[in-house]
């Protein structure tokens, strides 16, 4: 297994990324990023705060260590692997209480921070991941963290694949993030 943390710095508010993290063309310009055979498969709000988008993802070859590509191209009737990618985001913090300071927390609507998990269900390779997410406010802006998790099930060589598909993984999620951050 490989772990990786990714933070970055927002402009926008947790309440303007969550407006956008709701918004279905979001999710469909986020799904663009992975290419042609990306599609938004799931988008829809649960009525308690929660949100889930799913994004199926076929991996392109170039993705993919030689290594690896190599031993697909010998494999009959192997396709390329995909990536189901389900994420649930939640709105999580205080009813704008007071902290010890006496500061007011919390946004317009109470609610400070937005929580997240991602699975990634790879078909078609011996692997899986998942990602915890985090969006805090911080100053005029706000900070989000991803805490990626990968195994690939491959001896020998898994621990390479894992680092190369982590990479990717990191590059995309970058993208994505400046893109919702307007």
């Amino acid at each position: 297994m490989t772990l990786r943390s990714l933070t970055c710095r927002m402009t926008s508010t947790p309440d303007e990324l969550w407006a956008r993290l709701r918004d279905p063309a979001m999710s469909e310009r986020r799904a663009a990023l992975g290419g042609e055979s990306s599609t938004v498969t799931v988008h829809d709000e649960d009525g308690a705060g929660r949100l889930r988008v799913g994004i199926d993802t076929a991996v392109p070859e170039s993705w993919m260590p030689a290594v690896v590509r190599g031993r697909l191209r010998g494999r009959s009737g192997f396709g390329l692997p995909t990536v189901r990618r389900v994420e649930t985001w939640e709105r999580v913090g205080t009813d704008l209480d007071t902290d010890r300071a006496g500061d007011r927390q919390g946004g317009a609507t109470g609610m400070d921070d937005i929580d997240g998990w991602m699975s990634l269900d790879i078909h078609g390779a011996p692997g899986d991941a998942s990602c915890e997410m985090h969006i805090a406010g911080a100053g005029e802006g706000s900070v989000v963290r991803y805490e990626l998790s990968l195994t690939v099930n491959v001896p020998v060589v898994g621990r390479a694949i894992e680092s190369a598909v982590l990479s990717r993984i990191e590059d995309v999620l970058e993208r994505e993030l400046e893109i919702l951050d307007g």
